[in-house]
């Protein structure tokens, strides 16, 4: 018998780059190889900028003597590579004409890869893209991506599915943006997490500029970035998640904050700071416009608006933030033939009057439900609430529900006002605080009751309708507690024990129990509230039987719980555990805005 004995194919092998080494040398050696190659770089081996084609190849960079080294610029089609610790400099045309990318030159140039990158910086003054890639997954924790003459990170997709993940990562001082994802026709998993997105500038989005995809974005600032001509997160036809992220002082044409096309997508942000926005005028642009069908929601999060946010189109839901209204020509949130849900949020104004024509919202063709909310100390030259349009626009009035909100200290035109095609105000709280509505007539459908009034009348511009408030409840102090200061956005107005508030709103609703009938205004009572002849050992108002601390006065159900602590304040059985845990420094990076916005942001409402 003969037995042939063929030769082994030769395995994967490690190669050395060092000063005065070739890598297109090694490159090409290492192409010999089957199976996936290492070449360790030292420290100092001078790359010339010289770009090197990796196509088809499998290649490991990694540091020689464990200090960063430079490499040239890397293109190419089919390639797999993991690149640890390098500095990535200079620039190469990227020559795959199908691309359809005129002038494209990169650091980093790849179609139908797969590459990981781990602690690696692109510095570059010659490329307009830092990394281009299309078709390709990227895997990138620790990138840095800074001072790129053009975009920092741009990913397209043709018709592969790819996942795209930047962790750790730094965007900064890009004068092309920081990152975009383009879907045309694959199907991109994106996500950017404890992050930086900072310095920025761009003829179009600055920060994160998302066409046709959905993306997830987590504990990632967005600061001082610049877009002429577009705003700081652009989405077209295009949606997604933003959870723990900071947007905070940018500059945006089309608003500081967010411009997008939903075309059906959804875009949800919670538990993020937004503030400082700054627009082309403080006084007429919008902050932020989203338009299309589909659904964006704001959620736990603090908000400082310095514009107005538009929503056209689809829907918008508003729920559990604490919003500072120090800004606004036609409101913090503006509805235009969309469905607007406001509630559970704390409205609270500043020391000067806003030179605006609205206070709250204002929508035309919309349906709006205004809803458990407490606004404190809102000073306009308009309303707080409007239907309608602006001036002789001719758009139409919308229908408003207003239900178990609580309004104190409110200094504007009118509670409400405009064209309205329907009105229902009931169960609201009023104290010291405007109450005109300032309507031309009222809709045969409008009803109010069950609302409680002190300190004011309420009035209107024509005849209420004959059965308007007539279970109201009038010249008697809700008896809020004495921790509600209304001065002081994070203290909540609950109803003291014996309050004439409790029970006393319209039966046919409930309280959150969904068995007692409903209370007055937006904070349900506590029994025991209030003073008490009971032991109350820390003097904050709450007997020893409901407090759950009674030594300690920062502890009692009338306060709100500070999800930073671990410490259950308000009493409700749990320490608030919803809190803003960005990948940002966010010491000063709130500068003018309303202080609150460094405190709980979560809200224990109904």
């Amino acid at each position: 018998m003969v037995v042939l004995l063929l030769p082994l194919p030769a395995l994967a092998e490690t190669f050395a780059l060092g000063e005065g080494d070739d890598l297109v040398d090694i490159v090409e050696e290492a192409a010999l190889t089957p199976g996936a190659d290492t070449i360790r770089v030292a420290s100092n081996y001078d790359s010339n900028g010289v770009g090197v084609d990796v196509s088809g190849q499998s290649l490991a960079f990694e540091p020689l003597d464990g200090d960063a080294y430079e490499l040239p610029p890397l293109y190419g089609s089919s390639a797999t590579l993991k690149i640890t610790g390098a500095v990535i400099t200079g620039a190469v045309a990227f020559p795959d004409p199908d691309l359809s990318w005129d002038d494209a030159s990169c650091a980093l140039c790849l179609d139908s890869s797969a590459v990981e990158l781990s602690d690696v910086e692109v510095a570059t003054d010659k490329a307009n893209h830092g990394i281009l890639v299309r078709d390709t997954s990227v895997s990138a924790d620790g990138l840095t991506v800074r001072d790129t003459p053009g975009r920092g990170f741009s990913h397209y997709s043709r018709s592969a599915e790819t996942a795209v993940t930047l962790s750790g990562s730094e965007f900064r001082g890009n004068t092309g943006g920081a990152i975009k994802v383009y879907n045309g026709g694959g199907d991109v998993d994106f996500t950017l997490h404890d992050s930086q997105v900072h310095d920025n500038q761009a003829q179009g989005s600055a920060g994160l500029d998302v066409y046709g995809e959905d993306v997830a974005v987590v504990d990632t600032s967005f600061v001082d970035n610049v877009s002429q001509g577009g705003s700081t997160l652009q989405f077209m036809t295009a949606g997604g998640t933003f959870d723990g992220v900071q947007i905070t002082e940018n500059f945006g044409t089309w608003g500081s904050l967010l411009y997008g096309e939903l075309g059906g997508h959804e875009l949800v942000f919670s538990r993020c700071i937004l503030a400082g926005g700054r627009t082309d005028s403080d006084e007429t642009d919008y902050e932020g416009i989203v338009a299309g069908a589909g659904k964006f929601s704001v959620t736990g999060c603090a908000w400082a608006p310095r514009g107005t946010f538009k929503r056209h189109g689809g829907s918008m839901h508003v729920e559990d933030n604490l919003i500072g209204v120090t800004r606004g020509r036609i409101g913090v949130i503006y509805g235009l033939e969309t469905s607007l849900t406001i509630t559970a949020n704390r409205f609270c104004g500043g020391s000067t009057t806003l030179d605006a024509f609205q206070g709250l919202v204002m929508a035309s063709g919309s349906s709006v439900l205004f809803e458990q909310n407490v606004v404190t100390g809102v000073l306009a030259s308009g309303a707080l609430l409007r239907s309608g349009g602006i001036d002789a626009t001719g758009l139409e009035g919308s229908d408003f529900e207003i239900f178990d909100n609580t309004f104190v200290a409110n200094d504007t035109v009118a509670l409400y006002a405009g064209d309205t095609t329907g009105l229902v105000f009931v169960n609201n709280l009023v104290r010291e605080s405007i109450a005109h509505f300032d309507l031309e007539s009222f809709p045969e459908e409008a009803r109010g009751d069950y609302n409680l009034w002190h300190g004011v009348t309420p009035t209107a511009g024509v005849n209420f309708p004959g059965d308007w408030g007539a279970n109201d409840v009038t010249d008697q102090d809700p008896l809020l507690v004495d921790t509600f200061d209304p001065t002081d956005c994070d203290s909540e107005p609950g109803l003291q024990d014996g309050s004439p508030a409790i029970d006393a709103g319209d039966p046919t609703r409930t309280d959150a129990d969904g068995q007692s009938r409903s209370d007055i205004g937006a904070i349900d009572g506590t029994p025991g509230a209030g003073p008490s002849d009971e032991v109350d050992a820390d003097g904050d108002g709450y007997p020893a039987a409901v407090d759950c601390d009674d030594g300690n006065a920062q502890v009692n159900p009338g306060l709100a719980d500070d999800p930073y602590d671990n410490i259950d304040q308000d009493c409700d059985g749990r320490a608030a555990t919803i809190s803003y845990g960005g990948g940002c420094a966010c010491d000063g990076a709130l500068a003018g805005s309303p202080a609150f916005l460094l405190l709980a942001l979560a809200r224990r409402r109904r």
